[in-house]
């Protein structure tokens, strides 16, 4: 640079150099000085979109990627990635759309294709997106990208082992990103293998600065994706309160439902965490009811479970049931309706009881700047006391109500 002061090509290398190294700031100084250079540089627009992208400022990163596909329709490069960022933001056609301008001009373009993988994988076409990740990586077999996603694509057929291979070779090919440590320690989580989930919680942490975005990851109201939730699992709870910290974003749904687990014994810290978190995402309002879909895909699923007995010579039996599901038809739309009942028929000893409630959870999100959560809570108790003989009194008995509701609504300004 002290040779060339004004080469738009030598700022858009040092930015390129400054964004892997993590410094984003300096990174955007430099991109944006490059195209002060030269507005055609479409290498340092394209690098300042995706920086952008990993910020969440999608308008901006719009707003460069469509100049850069104005002023050089022929490059690839330019379809693919705003490709790829209308499939963050989930315009899934939109995205189809751009990278097919892509392969038009490029048949071989193995970034477009990991970008059609990751289309297919959120619209549900996973063996579609397993072909489309494979050609992705055997045209560049240095890209780490196609490897991570491919092992989310295998870990939601219950290909357990093979996704964790994938996540291997994505680490390896990327030694500084923690995204493939990050879903590694999903999926150790989910399938409660805790010492290795702990350990791949600790690689996130040293990458953190070099992690590029965790949108595409699937939160739950119990906050798996959160660093700390593996400690706390294990019984830690000071060392899950560290990690969680050093990793809280405010801004991500996962560090509240890990915080209102945390602070489970306190009620109004827990449930303030907990609405927090589904402003955020109201789409974990709902989860695969098997493993952890990682990346959401439509599906619908439904369990039911129950326990009948016999207590000091009286019946009793406990049921469950929940039908939930997650849908892109319309607006991304996750639900929940969960039922649970007892009945005890009591004895001399305890007195009868029986009891039933309802919860209903319901989250849409239009786009990614708006957001609807609609709770809705119902339940019946009651108790009789133990009698003298063998009928129980039917006099003296304890009934209780109740009935909630919640709704919120987020914008992103």
């Amino acid at each position: 640079m002290a040779l060339h002061p004004a080469s738009s090509q030598g700022y858009g290398v040092l930015a390129g150099l400054e964004h892997l190294e993590g410094k984003g700031k300096e990174a955007e100084a430099a991109y944006r000085k490059a195209i002060e250079l030269d507005p055609t540089n479409a290498v340092a627009r394209n690098g300042l979109a995706l920086l952008q992208m990993e910020r969440g400022e999608y308008e901006e990163a719009r707003e460069q990627l469509s100049e850069t596909v104005a002023r050089a329709p022929e490059n690839p490069m330019g379809w693919a990635n705003r490709g790829f960022l209308f499939t963050l933001i989930e315009k899934l056609a939109d995205a189809r759309s751009d990278y097919q301008e892509a392969l038009d001009r490029d048949p071989t373009h193995y970034v477009t294709l990991s970008g059609l993988g990751l289309v297919a994988l959120k619209e549900g076409r996973t063996e579609e997106a397993i072909q489309s990740f494979l050609k992705s990586s055997l045209l560049e077999p240095g890209f780490s990208q196609p490897h991570s996603f491919l092992a989310v694509a295998y870990y939601q057929l219950g290909q357990v082992d093979r996704a964790l291979g994938e996540l291997a070779v994505a680490s390896r090919l990327d030694p500084k990103d923690p995204f493939p440590h990050l879903i590694a320690y999903l999926i150790y989580q989910d399938t409660y293998r805790p010492f290795e989930a702990i350990e791949e919680a600790r690689r996130v942490l040293e990458l953190l600065p070099y992690l590029k975005s965790v949108e595409e990851i699937e939160n739950t109201k119990v906050g798996l994706s959160n660093l700390g939730s593996a400690l706390l699992g294990f019984g830690l709870s000071e060392w899950s309160e560290s990690y969680a910290q050093e990793s809280f974003d405010p801004h991500n749904a996962s560090s509240h439902f890990q915080a209102s687990r945390r602070y489970n014994d306190n009620h109004y810290v827990a449930v303030s965490e907990l609405v927090q978190g589904l402003l955020l995402d109201p789409l974990a309002n709902s989860r695969s009811a098997r493993y952890l879909d990682i990346i959401r895909k439509p599906r619908w699923d439904a369990s039911l479970s129950g326990t009948w007995g016999d207590e000091d010579g009286g019946f009793s039996q406990q049921y469950s049931g929940i039908i939930q599901g997650y849908t892109r038809k319309l607006w991304e739309t996750a639900c929940s309706l969960a039922v649970q009942g007892y009945d005890k028929q009591g004895s001399v000893e305890n007195g009868d009881s029986d009891g039933v409630s309802l919860a209903l959870g319901l989250g849409i999100k239009p786009d990614y700047r708006n957001s609807l959560n609609v709770g809705f809570t119902a339940g019946r108790d009651e108790a009789g006391q133990p009698g003298s003989g063998p009928e129980l009194d039917p006099d003296d008995r304890l009934k209780t109500e109740n009935l909630s509701a919640d709704l919120g609504y987020r914008h992103r300004f």
